[in-house]
């Protein structure tokens, strides 16, 4: 369906990525990522994984959730919206994207 097409070129947009890694190839219309190359511990790493959604989402221009996977927390994005475009999606990852570098995730 379309937002499982869409989940996808959200997979792609973060194997592409220097700074976001996919967790998965989705199978439906989520999609589970997390902030490569970030130092620290896992208790660090999870909060820093948590200020990143906690400030994109406070930017209202995209909304993403985060779950515990593997014992470690990571970012999700669940397409829910048909209307939802690849392009949309793109939009709120490099949001993402912007938001991880600000915070000094490299």
């Amino acid at each position: 369906s379309g937002v499982c097409q869409v989940a996808r070129e959200a997979y792609e947009y973060c194997a592409r990525s220097k700074v976001l890694e996919p967790m998965h190839v989705p199978q439906s219309n989520i999609l589970c990522f997390r902030l490569g190359n970030t130092a620290g511990t896992p208790k660090t790493r999870d909060r820093m994984h948590w200020n990143v959604k906690e400030s994109v989402n406070a930017r209202g221009r995209a909304y993403i959730s985060s779950t515990v996977l593997d014992g470690q927390r990571v970012l999700r994005i669940v397409v829910m919206n048909p209307r939802t475009t690849g392009n949309d999606i793109v939009e709120g990852l490099e949001e993402v994207h912007r938001v991880a570098r600000k915070l000094r995730v490299r």
